[in-house]
């Protein structure tokens, strides 16, 4: 089965606009963690900081990023779920959801890690031959490992049997790997055009914050559409899993 990207792009949009009350407390999910990310970035650079200070501050870096990858995983999971209750009209309580999803952490870095040694270490090694070819071989390779987490990670989130899911994940994103990046594409364009002007237009440590704000507003925003781009990668390409599990 071929996703139709303008159908998808324009579902998304629609689905969005109608439960955007409803959305927005789980965009608060992604929230919290890139604005911490950003405020500790733009301190350490804003400021002339004695070495007990810039110790103080990485100490505190060191247990944001602790805490975020403690429960950032889960609660992506969890947001995966809450998204998907929303758009089939059937919501669930967070507590519910979050229940659901218990035993999937390890099942979703393991994946992950799985996922980065594939294609992240092919293109380090090309990086080292420093031709120019290899560099549209980087790019091919990055999207083909970005197209894969949206099969994979609605397989994790969504159903009870996790087993082989980077396997199946593989299966059903099969002859649809570029218009899964075109819609990656053009929702992350967004992100990076407001991101990179915020960041062009509020230069100078007077501004970091003001900019590092706006990154995570977008971000705000951005969230809960991504999360309903994976249900509906999901549902669309789940028929081409010729052994469906059962959802959770």
């Amino acid at each position: 089965m071929k996703i139709n990207v303008k159908q998808t792009l324009k579902e998304a949009a629609s689905k969005y606009q109608a439960t955007f009350q409803s959305l927005i407390w789980i965009a608060g999910l992604s929230f919290l963690g890139p604005l911490l990310s950003q405020i500790l970035m733009v301190r350490m650079r804003s400021i002339q900081a004695g070495w007990e200070e810039t110790t103080a501050f990485v100490v505190i870096g060191f247990f944001v990023m602790i805490i975020l990858f403690a429960f950032m995983p889960r609660l992506s999971l969890v947001s995966m779920r809450l998204v998907r209750g929303i758009a089939t009209g059937a919501p669930v309580p967070f507590k519910q959801a979050y229940n659901e999803t218990k035993g999937k952490y390890w099942t979703l870095i393991g994946n992950s890690l799985l996922v980065g040694l594939i294609f992240v270490a092919p293109t380090a090694a090309l990086s080292l031959l420093r031709l120019t070819i290899t560099s549209i071989a980087n790019v091919v390779i990055s999207a083909l490992g970005t197209t894969l987490f949206y099969t994979m990670l609605p397989l994790i989130a969504y159903e009870a049997n996790t087993s082989s899911c980077l396997k199946r994940s593989f299966r059903m994103g099969k002859k649809n790997y570029w218009r899964i990046l075109a819609l990656v594409f053009i929702t992350s364009t967004i992100f990076s055009l407001a991101s990179a002007t915020a960041t062009l237009f509020l230069q100078g440590s007077n501004y970091l914050l003001l900019a590092g704000v706006i990154f995570a507003a977008v971000s705000f925003f951005m969230f809960p559409i991504t999360q309903m781009l994976y249900y509906l990668i999901y549902r669309q390409l789940k028929p081409a899993d010729p052994q469906p599990q059962e959802e959770a």
